[in-house]
């Protein structure tokens, strides 16, 4: 394992903790691998289940937090996604997939005795905000969400927004990006509304057009079409998440990083709006580092832990602490 900067021990070697690998059927026909982390003792105990980003990502990016959580009583849950790592099935980077395969997970937890149904908290940063809030949306007997960078924005101006800020972080003209994002919308408005083959053509010839006049060669426009035409690209940009957020009751913690290039920094007050009415809701933009809670000048990746900022890891520690063991503080009062 890489240092730990926030002074953890490597996850999973703490003297408080049982490892369980599991296996959990999900559709179609897939199996998803997991590591169930258990504090010693007599359950049942509250559980967060952790969901990774977007890409082909095995479990560990919340690796850091996992000791620090189970010495508070707290289960710790996270799984290689499909097709990764020790899971079956073929990876797509689609969102009903993942989502598919998030409640999977949620519905074995609630299966085990030495888990406390009433106390699942769901963590996920990027994608896997996206995910967690989803799941909690339609499931209202999730007991708390933590969005790391999650993307909360309207329906297609989220995923415009992203990449604008894509967009102007790689250098391309204000005149030229405007100009790309209209093209954009009414490609992925077609692509995404089940039209014949003949309706796309001219929208994206257009776009590639677009793409051309920002600055990029022919070939670099079509592979940016098609990824925008991917699983992952059409089933974000049909994504609702402010409707969803606006709806959540359940206690919401949303991080926002200072230097993310990947969803820029104009989610955190499109998070607050969202969840004005939610009773407990809290919403922090950490300085300093970038989407995926590192510690960075640029706000580029690098090679260390995703979520390697002590900052964060304190507050999400003291957040989950604070809302899963509440009822053995209750508990507790009562029989003195």
């Amino acid at each position: 394992h890489a240092p730990d900067p926030a002074g953890n021990r490597a996850p999973g070697t703490g003297p408080k903790i049982v490892t369980e690998e599991v296996r959990i059927p999900s559709e179609p026909g897939v199996v998803l691998a997991g590591a169930l982390r258990m504090p010693r003792g007599e359950g049942p105990f509250p559980v967060v289940l952790f969901l990774a980003g977007s890409g082909a990502n095995p479990r560990g990016a919340f690796d850091l937090l996992i000791d620090r959580l189970v010495d508070q009583g707290i289960a710790v849950f996270d799984y290689d996604k499909r097709g990764t790592g020790r899971s079956s099935g073929v990876f797509v980077d689609d969102f009903a997939l993942i989502e598919r395969d998030a409640t999977a997970a949620i519905a074995y937890l609630r299966s085990r005795p030495d888990i406390d149904r009433r106390r699942i908290a769901i963590g996920g940063i990027s994608q896997g905000a996206a995910v967690g809030l989803a799941v909690a949306g339609r499931d209202p007997a999730i007991s708390a969400l933590v969005m790391l960078a999650g993307p909360v924005g309207r329906p297609e101006g989220m995923f415009l927004a992203q990449m604008r800020t894509k967009l102007q972080s790689g250098g391309m003209r204000e005149e030229a990006i405007t100009g790309l994002l209209s093209a954009t919308k009414r490609f992925m408005d077609v692509r995404t509304s089940g039209a014949e083959q003949n309706g796309v053509a001219s929208v994206r010839k257009e776009l590639a057009g677009a793409f051309m006049a920002g600055g990029l060669t022919r070939a670099q426009a079509e592979g940016a079409i098609v990824a925008l035409e991917a699983p992952s690209g059409l089933s974000i940009y049909k994504l609702n998440p402010y409707e969803t957020l606006t709806r959540l009751r359940v206690p919401v913690l949303a991080l926002y990083a200072s230097r993310d290039t990947v969803i820029g920094t104009n989610e955190l007050p499109v998070a607050k709006e969202a969840l004005a009415r939610n009773p407990d809701a809290t919403v922090i933009e950490i300085a300093g580092i970038n989407h995926w809670f590192q510690r960075s000048e640029t706000g580029e990746p690098h090679a260390g832990r995703p979520l390697s900022e002590p900052k964060a890891i304190d507050l999400i520690e003291t957040w989950l602490t604070g809302r899963l063991r509440a009822a053995d503080k209750k508990t507790a009062e009562l029989q003195r």
